[in-house]
């Protein structure tokens, strides 16, 4: 099957949903006043983004749950110069080379959750990017130590393969940034230099995890950090403390435990698992 579109300013909106099609049709750069294009549901397996750069009123590009394993990289900049929303949620994306946004000026989100991503490299210098959504891949480790692109207010990674806290996570989170969410991995330690990755938030969700310890000392921890979540570890054994600051909530022998650690009370050691 075959769509083809003739020359047309008068379109706004664009929807191909559930069709057999296995490529973007070339003609789409036809429609040269959309706003927003969705195709979704379809046996399209690549994208080329250069076929959309001369849509100079592209805002949304939505290209969900189809078959897309490969993006080309545009060639011309800027490329779509409107276009703040792109989605590619649901595909079969292995790897990501964030420089392949790098032409879309105006981009704002990008979501890539419900891939296979197991890598991702590159980095974002979308000046108003705010949303990079990564949620349900298999990425196994992120290191953010070299990165010198845009700091993002909504990093999103739960929910993926993650064996460590990512370095440098702090690079890639925007000003202002108060909570991170890495539960639902496979993370199986957390010791004080994955603490130094961690700077400055107020509440860290490690829950659902393999965590088996964690540093008594509260004095390790980061000064803003006022809760701890780690429901769902393999934690067993937390001796009870006094309510001071950093608030840690996890589930011990079947039951619900909140407690704080008082930097105070306790000057080295690890919660930890029974042996």
């Amino acid at each position: 099957m075959q769509i083809n579109f003739e020359p047309n300013t008068h379109m706004r909106s664009v929807i191909i949903n559930e069709s057999p099609i296995s490529i973007i049709p070339p003609t789409v750069s036809n429609l040269l006043n959309s706003e927003e294009i969705t195709i979704r549901k379809t046996q399209v397996s690549s994208v080329d983004f250069n076929l959309f750069c001369t849509l100079h009123k592209l805002d949304r590009l939505k290209l969900s749950r189809n078959k897309i394993t490969r993006i080309v990289h545009p060639s011309e900049a800027p490329c779509s110069p409107s276009l703040r929303v792109l989605e590619l949620q649901y595909n079969l994306l292995e790897e990501i080379n964030l420089d392949v946004f790098r032409t879309f000026e105006e981009l704002e989100k990008i979501n890539l959750n419900g891939n296979v991503i197991e890598t991702l490299t590159g980095m974002l210098t979308n000046p108003k990017i705010r949303d990079l959504l990564l949620v349900n891949n298999r990425i196994k480790m992120l290191d953010f130590c070299n990165w010198q692109g845009i700091k993002v207010p909504n990093f999103s990674v739960y929910l993926n393969q993650l064996s460590r806290v990512p370095r440098c996570l702090y690079k890639v989170l925007a000003e202002g940034v108060t909570s991170v969410n890495l539960a639902l991995n496979q993370i199986d330690r957390f010791e004080i230099d994955d603490l130094e990755q961690l700077p400055n938030f107020e509440v860290i969700d490690l829950s659902f995890n393999k965590i088996p310890s964690i540093p008594l000392n509260e004095c390790l921890y980061p000064t803003k950090l006022r809760e701890l979540r780690l429901f769902q570890n393999p934690i067993v054994s937390i001796p009870k403390g006094t309510f001071k600051v950093v608030i840690v909530g996890a589930i011990v022998a079947g039951h619900v435990e909140s407690f704080i650690l008082d930097c105070r009370k306790h000057l080295g050691g690890s919660f930890s698992s029974a042996s």
